[in-house]
């Protein structure tokens, strides 16, 4: 007898998706208690794009097709600290404290993300790449340059708080439209990564239209996790897949194609 535990990402099941995730790893026992590795995320989720399952299946090796499989909901335990005692016996204290990390999933990575182009309209894309072309070849640097977007911390859990710090300069006269910070939380999908399911949007404008003379410029904000976010995860199998948090900064130059920086974090569940 085979026992695992399996988990299982589905895209858009509502349009026809398949489950394009199946992860197995367990044991094989002929009889008798067994024990599953334990298990550290990413957490069950149901979304309006994304689904990730978790369940326990049992199959025969005789090669006859018989197996059983049952769901179960995978949630934050209610403390990620243990204590271990000595191996003394049972009167002496603990001697090890172990705190137990969340598995984000296999692609999960945090920090500055490379800016990328979110419009809906092919055309408008087009446009974008043509104007920075032409800025480039040029030489062009009107607008704002050595744009870094930092928050701090970088991992933090629902209901929590961050700060985000964005700087750039400027080297001559610029007039900008406004300046944005966004919190915005989205579901990925297979090769949907210029798309953006956004099932969260927070807007905090740190500037609106002004003429900035050339020099360095910094701003920043404190942005809040809502109580109930979901965690973040990010697995692949032809594309990625999972839940994502991540602030947005943007600078719009009048004038001027925008500059958008990311800055993913991590929305830890324990």
């Amino acid at each position: 007898m085979r026992i695992f535990v399996r988990r299982t990402t589905i895209w858009d099941e509502r349009s026809g998706g398949v489950p394009v995730d199946r992860d197995e790893e367990g044991i094989v026992t002929e009889s008798g208690p067994f024990v599953l590795p334990a298990l550290r995320g990413p957490l069950t989720f149901r979304g309006e794009h994304v689904e990730l399952r978790w369940s326990i299946v049992a199959e025969s090796l005789a090669g006859a097709g018989d197996h059983a499989e049952r769901p179960f909901a995978l949630v934050a335990p209610e403390t990620a600290t243990y204590e271990r005692e000595a191996t003394g016996g049972y009167r002496d204290p603990p001697t090890e404290t172990t705190v137990l990390e969340p598995d984000f999933g296999e692609q999960w990575a945090e920090g500055p993300r490379r800016r990328r182009d979110f419009a809906d309209e092919p055309l408008a894309q087009i446009g974008a790449k043509v104007a920075r072309f032409f800025t480039m070849v040029t030489g062009g640097r009107t607008g704002a340059t050595n744009v870094t977007l930092d928050v701090s911390p970088s991992r933090v859990r629902p209901g929590g708080e961050i700060v985000a710090k964005l700087a750039f300069v400027v080297n001559e006269e610029t007039v900008v439209e406004s300046i944005t910070l966004e919190l915005l939380a989205r579901e990925c999908g297979i090769a949907t990564r210029q798309e953006e399911h956004l099932f969260h949007t927070h807007v905090e404008t740190v500037s609106e239209r002004a003429r900035l003379d050339p020099g360095p410029y910094t701003y920043e904000r404190r942005l809040a996790v809502p109580d109930d976010a979901p965690p973040c995860w990010l697995t692949r199998h032809y594309g990625v897949i999972g839940v994502e948090w991540f602030v947005r900064a943007t600078i719009q130059i009048d004038g001027h194609v925008d500059d958008v920086s990311d800055f993913v974090i991590g929305v830890a569940p324990f």
